[in-house]
């Protein structure tokens, strides 16, 4: 009764919509040109489904595969007949979708709420032999360990490249090109470091793998990452995929000793079938931060940093000029630190615009002092011709001893050509076609660049 009830109101609803869309509403419709749109029905549609929120139509094997767990699950049906409890080990696994989930548990006789086990150990066993005792205070249960052991080595066509990186400090310049920037062997406390891991699969086909990733001896994970983690990844054919985690070290390593890192390593069906290959990402000196070796190597470094040469205290106009020169980093600097002596210092304007310029570099924080620096004019001219709003002012021409604007090199105007302006028909006897507002428009604009040009 309920379902004819729901029809009725679905086929009166129908009806009325239908009613009001075709102008039967009466003379207020009339005056809508026969259609009300102010009073819809809300008339929504039900659809039966077998599975959640997936419509019948879409319905197809490939919902529900065939897994381990199901095949457990075939077996417990087969042999036992159903009688004992089901309980399996791969009941993990079948979370291919919601209704998958939703049929696992279903189908696993463990209680939906249970007391905690009991946990003793052995007086006689030491603190890591591993002998637990577990008792399950309400069974059936399953229970799932996960530990480190020993595995064995295979070949396989998943490989791993892992490198250490300053975040601060990741990248640097080398033959004109940027490059990752990577920390190796020698380490200081109280810095960031990451670990970047790159995971290719150069196989054709896909593979799952499970990635053991773990912070050195001595360090203490930091931006959200972790000590040790165990992660599963499904690799595409020729894929790569990326994990990278952060730590720093609050103490030094001791002397003639270092910290050592256990390698990222790939496993698949209990065996390593790939890890971090470089001998020299396994161990790690690590100094202080105020150690006298560290010391140097910074206080030499920085010697040759743009930050400390445009410091005014430490860096002289030479030195800029020099890095600028020679430096494959001038490509990437921050220009605009040398504000204050552009502006003060014109000498030193036009000596910075010129080295620049030989390197092919432009700057608009640089140009922009030929407002007040500039006293030849020349490089105001550089600067205004990178202006677009400036360049509108001058169209369609304008000549000087250093600025000139041409709409052809501009790419603002060229040379149009129309044929054939004669019909070619029989018996037009040379009558010229009716012009378009192209070929129009196009003269006009020929005309007026003329009249610009024109020394008459």
């Amino acid at each position: 009764e309920k379902d004819a009830a729901d029809a009725s109101k679905f086929s009166i609803a129908s009806a009325s919509f239908f009613f009001k869309f075709s102008g039967g509403g009466g003379d207020e419709d009339a005056k809508d040109g026969g259609f009300n749109f102010d009073n819809f029905d809300e008339t929504l549609m039900y659809e039966e489904h077998e599975w959640f929120n997936v419509p019948v139509s879409q319905n197809s094997p490939a919902l529900i595969q065939a897994t381990r767990f199901w095949k457990d699950f075939a077996i417990y049906l087969l042999q036992d007949g159903g009688k004992s409890s089901f309980l399996s080990i791969w009941v993990g696994h079948a979370c291919s979708n919601v209704n998958e989930m939703l049929l696992s548990l279903a189908v696993t006789d463990l209680a939906l709420e249970a007391r905690e086990p009991s946990i003793a150990r052995a007086r006689t066993a030491a603190v890591n032999s591993g002998q637990v005792t577990l008792t399950a205070e309400d069974a059936p249960a399953i229970l799932f360990l996960e530990e480190l052991v020993e595995s064995t080595l295979v070949a396989s066509t998943v490989s791993v490249h892992s490198n250490y990186f300053d975040p601060l400090d990741p990248t640097e310049i080398l033959h004109g090109e940027k490059v990752d920037k990577f920390v190796v062997g020698t380490f200081e406390t109280r810095r960031t470091y990451g670990c970047r891991s790159v995971i290719t699969n150069v196989s054709s086909v896909e593979q799952t793998v499970e990635l053991l990733l773990q912070i050195p001896s001595g360090a203490v994970a930091v931006h959200e990452s972790y000590q040790t983690k165990s992660k599963t990844i499904k690799l595409a054919p020729y894929q790569t995929e990326t994990e990278t985690f952060y730590f720093y070290f609050p103490a030094p390593s001791e002397k003639d000793k270092s910290f050592a890192c256990f390698p990222v390593h790939v496993n698949k069906n209990g065996r390593s079938i790939s890890y971090a290959l470089d001998e020299r990402l396994v161990r790690m000196q690590v100094y202080d931060a105020g150690d006298e070796q560290i010391q140097k190597v910074k206080t030499s470094a920085n010697k040759n940093s743009w930050e400390f040469i445009t410091n005014r205290a430490s860096g002289t106009a030479k030195d800029i000029l020099t890095f600028l020169e020679s430096n494959a980093r001038a490509y990437e600097v921050d220009l605009g630190k040398l504000s204050s002596r552009l502006a003060s210092n014109a000498k030193f304007f036009d000596e910075v615009t010129a080295v620049l310029k030989k390197r092919e570099i432009y700057d608009e924080r640089v140009w922009r002092y030929a407002l007040v620096a500039d006293k030849g004019g020349k490089e105001l001219c550089e600067f205004l011709t990178q202006k677009d709003a400036f360049l509108d002012y001058m169209y369609p021409c304008f000549e000087s001893a250093h600025l000139s604007y041409n709409p052809f090199d501009r790419h603002r105007w060229c040379l149009s050509e129309f044929a054939p302006l004669i019909s070619s028909r029989t018996h037009c006897d040379g009558q010229i076609q009716a012009l378009s507002d192209r070929f129009l428009n196009a003269y006009g604009e020929f005309l007026y660049l003329s009249a610009f040009r024109s020394d008459s």
